[in-house]
């Protein structure tokens, strides 16, 4: 079962306590439970606020894996996209075409979305040596180095 599915189950359990509490009259100590329409509204709020923080978190668990466990890869930006859009813990979201440019491989193209400090924008530009961590199993998912990228300044 998926992480959401498993989120909107909990939250429709709420709801049916909440309505079940409501039609039968439970009451405890002299006061209802709570109403059924109280019930549906925060198993709502509980599941879109629940699935979109397990998004974020199953995104930074993957990033986190890539950086861990991915082949380091030298590549070149080709566009960037974004860096005035979402943004979280002082950070920006900006999505990156990227020539990847493995040794005695092909090149091919890849989009990266990662969430970068905003001082870091000006550096990453078309045409901007970097570093990618790249799945072993599947190439198409990376993520960028920002610690071997800055290592190549030096």
């Amino acid at each position: 079962m998926t992480r959401v599915r498993i989120i909107w189950t909990i939250a429709g359990a709420f709801a049916l306590f909440g309505i079940a509490s409501d039609v039968l009259g439970v009451e405890i100590g002299g006061r209802g439970i709570m109403s059924a329409v109280q019930a549906i509204a925060i198993a709502v709020v509980f599941g879109l606020f629940a699935t979109g923080l397990s998004g974020s978190f199953a995104r930074a668990g993957r990033h986190a894996r890539l950086l861990r466990e991915g082949r380091r890869l030298p590549a070149v930006i080709l566009r960037v996209h974004g860096g005035e859009g979402r943004s979280t813990r002082q950070r920006v979201d900006v999505r990156f075409a990227v020539r990847v440019e493995p040794a005695g491989e092909a090149p091919y193209e890849l989009d990266l979305q990662e969430e970068i400090h905003p001082i870091e924008a000006p550096r990453l530009q078309p045409g901007r040596r970097v570093v990618v961590a790249v799945d072993a199993r599947d190439p198409r998912r990376a993520a960028l180095d920002m610690d071997a990228t800055r290592a190549l300044d030096e």
